[in-house]
């Protein structure tokens, strides 16, 4: 459960980035 938590939350982090990065302010 705990490895799984922290994949998901990588991948959040990930896309958080990406987005971010796209939608350059």
């Amino acid at each position: 459960m705990q490895i799984w938590t922290s994949d998901f939350y990588h991948k959040i982090t990930i896309i958080f980035a990406e987005v971010t990065k796209t939608m350059t302010f």
